[in-house]
């Protein structure tokens, strides 16, 4: 069993945050099982380098990269310029073969899935800037703006109908307004601010 103790070699620690600081290694200066002490004690698990935590899984199953106390499944916190979520790709095969970001949705569960329904969302972008009222920017309850997909009618065995939407926020509040749909048929409507009129754009071929 793997233990809680001091490796000289590397800098690499498991700590809980609040007294305990421990680097992984052969020799425990403990004498604890880093098993019993991780399951049985059910504290958040932190890596970090030096006393700088980096990584943290709360006891939750929620993860957060340089911060301590991530608010969604995955949440990561940079300080400063470039702070890019990169992809890159080297490869001979078809262009279709490259990076990209997945956003999966079905209805049901995981063992056993079900079709959705017409208007069920699959997944949103969000854009969200800081408004003072609350103290990080995960937190604020608005968003700046919002590209979403939604299923235009009820998916079928190998038919996924998509619904693009597009949304933004006017000055003074924090709810988006949608402004723009491209449908499955391909038809794009554009929602005017001033009059709410609307104008359609139909695609054909």
């Amino acid at each position: 069993d793997a233990t809680l103790g001091v490796n000289t070699s590397a800098s690499i620690e498991w700590f809980d945050g609040v007294t305990r600081y421990f680097s992984v290694g052969t020799t425990s200066s403990a004498g604890v099982p880093l098993s019993s002490y991780l399951f049985s004690y059910n504290v958040p698990l932190n890596l970090g380098i030096g006393n700088t935590s980096y990584f943290t899984m709360t006891t939750s199953g929620y993860v957060g990269f340089n911060m301590s106390s991530p608010l969604n499944v995955i949440h990561i916190m940079q300080s400063g310029a470039n702070a890019y979520f990169s992809s890159e790709t080297y490869t001979s095969a078809s262009p279709g073969d490259a990076g990209g970001l997945q956003v999966c949705r079905a209805r049901g569960t995981s063992a056993v899935p079900a079709y959705l329904n017409d208007g069920d969302r699959i997944g949103t972008v969000y854009f969200k800037s800081w408004d003072n009222t609350q103290t990080t920017i995960l937190a604020e309850a608005g968003n700046a703006g919002e590209i979403a997909m939604f299923s235009d009618g009820a998916s079928s065995s190998g038919a996924q109908p998509g619904l693009m939407h597009f949304a933004t926020t006017p000055a003074g509040s924090t709810t988006t307004i949608r402004r723009m749909l491209i449908s499955s048929s391909g038809e794009v409507t554009c929602i005017l601010a001033s009059s709410n009129e609307i104008i359609k754009v139909q695609v054909f071929g």
